[in-house]
């Protein structure tokens, strides 16, 4: 989602994100987060992701299946559609 950013008495439209430099050099990119609406449970679990600004750690297991004559079964995870 982008949002108007007004700089230095200039206005800015529909900017997705803001790069400034570091003083030790390089850039630190700023992105705005403020439509995200994951949770914990839709990130896989151990990863990362910010969400409406907010750090949000993964608890989603994996997907595993087994194949059972022409059935698809789902152990657990997030579902798989045939």
């Amino acid at each position: 989602m982008a949002q108007n950013i007004s700089l230095m008495g200039a206005t800015y439209y529909d900017v997705p994100a803001v790069e400034l430099p570091k003083s030790g050099g390089g850039l630190a990119t700023f992105t705005d987060t403020s439509d995200g609406d994951a949770v914990a449970g839709d990130i896989s679990s151990g990863k990362k992701a910010y969400v409406n600004g907010t750090l949000v750690v993964g608890s989603a297991s994996l997907a595993t299946a087994t194949v059972s004559g022409t059935t698809l079964i789902l152990t657990n995870g997030f579902p798989i559609s045939v």
